[in-house]
């Protein structure tokens, strides 16, 4: 997993925690996990919190917890549960990772606010408080746990985002000397120490999901390439009608430094799989039965575009299919090099979604 991705663990399906030093978690944790797996969040929330009631103020439950109140897009909720987890924190560490997962809320309402997608409407200077508590919060991780690469990654971002851009290429610069960081996170951390610009983009969230043919998707698995995501749906007609133009990007561009990700929104399993077989849809299909993905980007018309660079950094969002597609696209991928190993104009109006299943 990359480390820009890590950062962002509080997504859909999203990687497990790390195991913290405790004894082994009780069954309901467990069951919580499989849940969580399921997408059935409602009863991975019950088994969690069953789970740190058999296991008082134990730090994996609570980030468990945590993890998927912020995946239901209760971020007050989830707030909530981590004050309880930094209140009942015992060492550094486990206090840092609270402060982090505290940081991680306040810093996607920050984007949420400023592009005004989903629950959130734009408000700049609800924006600006975000991003302050975020900093704030990633200050004090900071001090507790120095040596925590990710969470050392995200504040280098926020500063960045704060256009505090000396502090920001110091952060970045120390990103990359901590002990045990990969060579690519190095060179990674150590470009975006260089450019101010770069990393005041926000990095997408790490999400999993399974495509039509019941094949895993992950934001991981997609590194190293630009990724085109389309939020869509058979219901919107403006989906509907551009479909051709996306899917005519894959002619556009290598499938070795270029993805179409389109998700679904919207529309009943059967309809959604009918549609993509009947219309001989490429590139990578999934569907957000549950709007996780929705909620994680922020997704409030459709369709919506959001285009990630090859370091998984978004650099462009469209709502209502605004803007040159392809040359944006194009535009990435002449000014970034391959990872070293290890036309019809759009619509300007967009769909609102859809109601809740």
């Amino acid at each position: 997993m990359s480390r820009t991705a890590q950062i962002f663990a509080l997504a859909c399906f999203a990687s497990l925690p790390a195991v913290h030093a405790q004894s082994t978690p009780p069954p309901a944790y467990q069951q919580g996990i499989e849940a969580e797996q399921q997408d059935q969040l409602d009863i991975a929330l019950d088994r969690f919190q069953t789970a740190l009631r058999q296991s008082p103020n134990s730090p994996l439950c609570y980030e468990a917890i945590i993890r998927v109140q912020s995946s239901m897009g209760d971020d007050k909720a989830a707030l909530a549960t981590d004050a309880k987890m930094l209140a009942a924190a015992t060492d550094a560490t486990t206090k840092a990772r609270a402060e982090m997962l505290a940081a991680e809320v306040y810093y996607r309402q920050w984007s949420a606010y400023t592009t005004g997608g989903g629950a959130y409407e734009k408000n700049p200077k609800r924006a600006e408080q975000s991003l302050q508590k975020s900093e704030a919060a990633l200050q004090r991780a900071s001090a507790d746990d120095p040596t925590d690469e990710p969470l050392r990654m995200l504040h280098a971002h926020v500063l960045a985002a704060l256009h505090r851009d000396e502090d920001a290429s110091r952060e970045f610069v120390a990103c990359a000397a901590i002990p045990g960081t990969s060579s690519t996170e190095c060179t990674r951390a150590l470009k975006l120490s260089q450019n101010a610009d770069l990393g005041r983009l926000e990095p997408a969230p790490s999400f999993k999901a399974t495509n039509l043919d019941g094949q895993p998707v992950s934001l991981d698995a997609l590194a190293g390439k630009v990724v085109l995501i389309d939020f869509w749906g058979s219901w919107c007609r403006f989906c509907v009608r551009d479909s051709g133009y996306v899917q005519s990007m894959l002619d556009s561009f290598d499938p070795k430094s270029f993805v179409l990700l389109e998700v679904n929104v919207g529309d009943a399993p059967t309809i959604w799989s009918t549609y993509v077989q009947s219309h001989h849809l490429q590139g990578v299909q999934v569907q957000d039965a549950n709007r996780q993905l929705q909620s994680l980007f922020h997704v409030s018309g459709f369709p919506t575009y959001i285009i990630l660079d090859r370091d998984g950094l978004i650099h462009n969002r469209y709502s209502g299919a605004i803007g040159d597609l392809r040359g944006d696209i194009r535009q990435i991928l002449n000014n970034q090099a391959p990872p070293t190993p290890g036309k019809q104009p759009l619509n300007t109006q967009s769909a609102p979604a859809p109601a809740g299943n």
